[in-house]
């Protein structure tokens, strides 16, 4: 019975079958069934004030993954520590690098923000008649919303439109960021348009994109 093994063999069985090519689901299954709940506890305690917390079935899902394409393999190969150490310690790897990530997209998407906000003061100093003032803000309003919703979805698409509109950076420079030529650069940004008039178009489906973007 896989429930009378201890944690050690279990994982053994299973690194033996991936390398012999055996079925292994129902290893792997009983491995799930004994630590999930373990690993979510964990994703509550860390990552309990972020926004993270909501993910806890994903991250989950994740260090699982993680398990069966290396993580068991490099356990079998040291054992230094218990398997209910190495799997938290898989657990808050998978944390750290998400709330790094996130921490980068944060900063970026407030990068996004200032830029707009920027661009629209720089703008509207640039405006003669109040009426021409109070069109220029709605619009700005506008393109910063659907740049938003852009990068909850494609989120380098978002940064290069910036980039090149209000960020006032050459292709070249900005190119040099992707480490992409200035062609394979514009092409990108094409298609980032076409996916902002997407956004657009849902987001405000009574204003046509071209009139405003």
């Amino acid at each position: 019975m896989l429930k009378d093994l201890s944690d050690e063999q279990l994982v053994a069985r299973i690194v033996k079958g991936q390398e012999t090519g055996l079925d292994v689901e129902e290893e792997f299954t009983e491995l799930y069934r004994r630590y999930s709940t373990y690993i979510k506890k964990i994703v509550r305690s860390i990552a309990k004030s972020s926004s993270l917390s909501m993910e806890e079935e994903d991250i989950t899902q994740e260090v699982f993954r993680k398990l069966f394409n290396s993580g068991l393999h490099q356990y079998e190969g040291r054992k230094e520590a218990s398997f209910r150490t190495f799997l938290a310690t898989i657990t808050k790897n998978v944390l750290m690098d998400k709330l790094r990530a996130k921490s980068r997209q944060d900063q970026a998407a407030q990068k996004i923000t200032d830029e707009m906000s920027a661009a629209e003061k720089d703008q509207l100093e640039e405006q003669d008649t109040p009426a021409e003032i109070v069109q220029r803000r709605e619009r700005l309003q506008l393109i910063m919303n659907a740049l938003k919703n852009l990068a909850h979805t494609d989120f380098l698409d978002a940064v290069v439109i910036v980039l090149s509109n209000w960020g006032k950076m050459t292709d070249r420079e900005i190119g040099s960021l992707f480490d992409m030529t200035e062609d394979s650069l514009h092409k990108w940004r094409h298609r980032a348009y076409d996916k902002l008039k997407q956004v657009f178009k849902q987001r405000f489906p009574n204003l046509h994109p071209e009139d405003v973007l």
